[in-house]
Formats: structure tokens, C-alpha cells, sequence
């Protein structure tokens, strides 16, 4: 939704994705069916989303990734 919004608002030309399904928590892993990646996984996830970005969109100059999760600040 803040992604979607700040699109509204931005008068350039820009591209909202889906939101990363999984990030990092592996302190809610006493809790069944939690789901964790490592900070690793997530910094080459989103290092790949930025370079297929810059394959297909020639004009890419900023990438902003809306954080959602607390775990997953430091490392985006």
C-alpha cells in the first residue's frame, strides 16, 4: 500500500512489484509454519530484482525497496 501510494504521488515514471514474500526472521521460529531467509538470500534476491529491472527498463535510475519488516532493514 505505501509503495502504491508514493506511485500515485510521483509524477515520473515509475514501477511497483509484488513484495518480497519472505524475509528474515529467525526468532519466530518457535512458532509452526514460520518462514526465515538468511540476510544473504535477501541481499541476492534483491540485488537480482535490481538488475532485471536495469535489463528491462533502460531508463531505470533509482530502485527503492519499501521495507515491511523489521528484519529486514539492516540488511536492504
Amino acid at each position: 500500500m505505501i509503495a502504491a501510494a508514493a506511485d500515485r504521488e510521483w509524477d515520473g515514471t515509475s514501477v511497483v512489484l509484488s513484495p518480497i514474500p519472505v524475509g528474515i526472521a529467525p526468532y519466530h521460529g518457535r512458532f509452526p509454519g514460520t518462514l526465515s531467509i538468511s540476510p544473504e538470500t535477501l541481499r541476492r534476491y534483491a540485488r537480482d530484482i535490481v538488475d532485471s529491472l536495469s535489463s528491462s527498463c533502460s531508463s531505470l535510475d533509482t530502485v527503492v525497496f519499501v521495507n515491511e519488516h523489521g528484519g529486514n532493514g539492516e540488511t536492504l
